[in-house]
Parts: C-alpha cells; structure tokens; sequence
C-alpha cells in the first residue's frame, strides 16, 4: 500500500503544474456549487419559514355577537390543515393598535375598543393548506353577514415559492454544468499522465506487478485532486463567513448575516459550530473524493488496459 501512495504522489509531482491547474478549477467549481447550492437551501428555508407563519386574517362587523365567532372558530378547527386559530377580541385588537402606534398620539387619543372589529388568525400547516382553507372562509363570507373582510397576502408567498423554484433548477443546471467540467478535467489530466508514462507502465507490467499495484496509483491522484479541491472550497465558504459574524465590529455585513441566520433558523451560522464544521468539510470531501474516483476510474479503465499490452 505505501509503494501505491508513493507512486501516487510521484505522479502528482512529476505533473505539478497540471496538478494545481486540476486543483484550482476543482476548487473554484465545488465553490461554486456549494454556493448554489447554500442560496437555495435558504430560499427553500425562507419558504418553508414563510409557510408555517403564513396567517389568513378574518374580521367581523364591529356588532358581531361573540356567539357567531365562536361558530365560525369551531368550522375552522375542524378543516384539515389548520395548524392555529386564535381569537382576537376588541379590547385585544385596541391593545394591538395603541402598542403599533405607540409614537403617534394623534391616532390613538380618541380610539376605542368599540371602533374595532374583532378577528380570527388562522395558520396553516402549508401553504397548499392555506389556500384550501382561504378558499373555504371566502364562501363562508359569501353566506356569512358578520364576515366583514377576508385577508390573505397570498402574493407575497407565491412569489417568494416562484423565486425559490427558480434559484433551485437554476443551480441544478449550473451544478451539472460545472460537475460535468470536473469530470471532464479530471478524466483529461489522469489520461495524460497515463499516456505520458506509458513506457513506465509497460515496463511495470512486464516485471510481474500486479494490475492493482500499476491502476490504483491514477486512481487515487484524480481522489487527490478533486477533494483537496473540495477541501480548500469548503474552506472559503465557511472560514470567511464565521470570521464576519463572530467579528467584535459592529459593521453592517456582520448585521445582515447574524440576522440572515436568525430568520432563517440557521442557529448554527450565528456563532462557531463545531459540528456544523465538521460535518461540512466532511460532506465536501467525500462529495469530492467519489467525484474524483469516479472520474479517474472511467479515465484509467478507458486509457488503461493491461491485457493489450
């Protein structure tokens, strides 16, 4: 095993130039992935955060007897897909307007709870949920003389679900843009180093050594590349990211980021975690070193054959 690793590394070096360029694009293609990759994880963490607070607002005529939305309540609980519903009274939804317009005297010198309507919050457990309930409300407002108004930003989540779609299958198509680059990179440079020591390699077989002994050297160089490639693109994702916010500045990069994490219940991109560390780099090295065998492997079985030799 340790002539196998020796012969592996006196091909990398042998190569040294072909061997960084390998690296480099390997570095800068996994960087790119695991970029696409983490902005659409948090688009699809931004959509599901949205979805369990997505709320449809129901409020009644301000005379509403209590009794009515009570009845209106018990329908609700009982659709499929209701994660919530709370019950807002008067005197709550004046406490709730006097606390937002806490600054404004103006506004709230002659408010009253008999001025507002009481209402329902309903949560859904998805927005698919949401929409069916939505749509259930609305006839029930239709035959309902107390519903005064149905309120649902439906817009706003459709659209943030559009956006994530469209970074998702756009960084499925740039993945398999740049994995194909990887590959083809790899499978190149292994293929070339066969070749150039073609007269080696017959040589080796000609004295008796094994045909593991001659292939897995290749194959372990292309694993070489690809995951330390994957290694040191872990490294510039994750490295800079944690030196921001764990930062003793106040700037406004460290804000956005500390806050980015918190909306999107990320805990662990908040402060140093070393788990999270590990189980990231561990994830690009063994991303890259399957990535690396495979390539190599299909280079060394196409450029490699012992038998005709």
């Amino acid at each position: 095993m340790s002539g196998i690793i020796a012969n592996t590394g006196k091909n990398i070096l042998r190569n040294r130039w072909l061997s960084i360029a390998t690296i480099l694009v390997a570095t800068i293609v996994f960087a790119t992935a695991s970029f696409f990759i983490a902005v659409s994880f948090m688009a699809q963490q931004a959509v599901r955060i949205s979805e369990t607070k997505a709320q449809l607002q129901i409020y009644f005529e301000v005379d509403t007897p209590e009794s009515q939305i009570s009845s209106v309540r018990d329908k609700l609980e009982k659709l499929n897909g209701i994660e919530e519903v709370t019950y807002i009274t008067q005197e709550e939804a004046l406490a709730l307007y006097l606390d937002y317009y806490s600054d404004d005297p103006e506004l709230i010198d002659s408010v009253s709870a008999d001025w507002l309507p009481a209402s329902l919050e309903v949560r859904a457990s998805s927005l698919t949920d949401l929409e069916y309930i939505t749509d259930q409300v609305k006839e029930e407002q239709r035959t309902n003389p107390y519903i005064e108004e149905v309120v649902y930003h439906e817009d706003v989540v459709k659209q943030l679900r559009s956006i994530s779609n469209a970074i998702r299958y756009g960084a499925i198509g740039i993945i398999s843009i740049f994995s194909v680059i990887t590959l083809s990179l790899v499978f190149i440079t292994i293929a070339f180093n066969i070749n150039a020591h073609h007269k080696e390699i017959e040589i080796m077989h000609l004295v008796g050594s094994n045909d593991s002994y001659i292939k897995l050297p290749y194959i372990l160089e292309g694993v070489v590349y690809t995951t330390v490639g994957s290694l040191i693109a872990a490294g510039l994702i994750i490295i800079p990211w944690y030196l921001l916010v764990g930062s003793s500045s106040d700037s406004n990069i460290k804000f956005i980021l500390t806050q980015l994490a918190t909306e999107l219940d990320l805990n662990y991109l908040r402060s140093f975690d070393l788990k999270f560390v590990i189980l990231f780099f561990g994830v690009h090295g063994i991303v890259g070193a399957l990535v690396g065998f495979a390539s190599s492997s299909f280079a060394v079985m196409k450029n490699l054959n012992l038998k005709s030799r």
